[in-house]
């Protein structure tokens, strides 16, 4: 003989209220559940610093894409003969912004750490004529 798995008993006529405490639950444990209405605090503080991370990403990779020339500044015949909406001058006018914004950003870190000392110690002195 096969047990059914489908139990033929039906609670479709009854109602169950399960906001009342049982016998053994603690007093506290029927605690409200939080307003789904209710507005929730948004940090305002993780929206500027991930939207300023997103800028630098992308100020970055410009800059990176221009200076290693894989979008190139067209020449002024090519310029002319390209309509606006072709992949070349998409990359023309993505690459002129990686170049202005390297002369401002890139361009001065790259300088001020790339000095040399202005005048090293002399190794030997001179005062003593060999």
């Amino acid at each position: 003989m096969m047990v059914s798995p489908i139990s033929s008993v039906s609670f479709r006529g009854e109602t169950v209220d399960f906001a009342r405490q049982g016998a053994h639950s603690k007093p506290g444990a029927n605690t409200p559940a939080p307003n789904a209405d209710a507005p929730k605090k948004s940090s305002t503080g993780k929206k500027v610093l991930y939207g300023t991370l997103g800028v630098l990403a992308v100020a970055a990779s410009l800059v990176a894409l221009h200076k290693t020339n894989v979008l190139k500044v067209l020449t002024p015949e090519v310029l002319q003969e390209t309509k606006w909406y072709s992949p070349k001058m998409i990359g023309h006018y993505l690459s002129k912004a990686g170049e202005a914004i390297a002369k401002y950003t890139y361009d001065p870190i790259v300088k001020f750490f790339s000095k040399a000392p202005a005048d090293p110690a002399p190794a030997v002195n001179p005062d003593i004529v060999a």
